[in-house]
């Protein structure tokens, strides 16, 4: 099955649906947002950043005032504070969720998909170690292996007509997809449910088999990981250096 993907089948980059769902925050209330908090507060607890979907909202939240701020002053001075985020359904700008990430002691770096990019990632091996969050447009049905799994069934309307709707966040760490979703597949992992990697259905230049897999798009993917601080060095230290020159 694997092997009978066409090239109509692949998609990469943003094309005309997913450039429909690039307005306002990132990380949209799809129908698949998990009931306890956004897509966003989700991943960030399963990457580590915080202990709990509990723990992150407030966090976010807490960050949308001074995303605001700089909104106005960045030349944006008509923008409003759902440009920041609106609590209530889940929807953070994307600096709100690094400012929030920082404070944790995490970094949040964006990394090259684009295949005509002059150094693109090959995510097929990139996501096998290290911590991810995968930001695209969510499949209402997806296939693991030869399984066919849709959690929504009929009467739910799918990401070809409203992607938006589906712009959606997931977790990899180590190879391993982690989403909310996945509590209830009775696939555990430490930091909850959890599905392989395969169930995303990558290919040659990050596309993705657009029936097949998790994410019928892939639009972003960042790398999460604990920030070092530089520490200066004590007086006595650097005097201890100084003399040994």
């Amino acid at each position: 099955m694997e092997g009978s993907a066409t090239a109509a089948d692949l998609a990469s980059g943003v094309d005309a649906e997913e450039e429909a769902a690039e307005e306002g925050p990132d990380a949209a209330a799809t129908p698949a947002a998990p009931p306890d908090g956004g897509c966003w507060a989700s991943t960030l607890a399963r990457a580590g950043v915080f202990s709990s979907v509990g723990e992150a909202t407030p966090a976010l939240n807490a960050q949308i005032d001074p995303v605001w701020d700089e909104l106005r002053r960045g030349g944006r001075p008509n923008a409003t504070r759902e440009d920041a985020g609106v609590p209530e359904k889940g929807l953070w700008h994307p600096r709100v969720v690094d400012k929030a990430a920082w404070k944790a002691g995490y970094r949040i770096t964006k990394v090259p998909i684009d295949p005509t990019h002059k150094e693109p990632v090959d995510l097929r091996r990139l996501l096998q170690q290290g911590t991810y969050a995968i930001e695209g447009i969510q499949n209402k049905v997806y296939y693991h292996g030869a399984k066919k799994e849709d959690r929504w069934g009929k009467g739910v309307v799918g990401p070809e007509r409203a992607p938006a709707d589906w712009r959606h966040v997931a977790c990899v760490k180590d190879g391993v997809l982690l989403d909310w979703e996945f509590d209830e597949a009775g696939v555990r992992h430490a930091d909850g449910g959890a599905m392989p990697l395969s169930v995303l259905w990558l290919r040659a230049g990050n596309a993705v088999v657009v029936k097949m897999g998790y994410f019928r798009s892939i639009l972003k993917v960042y790398r999460i990981e604990r920030r070092v601080e530089k520490r200066a060095a004590s007086a006595p230290a650097a005097a201890a250096r100084e003399r040994a020159r």
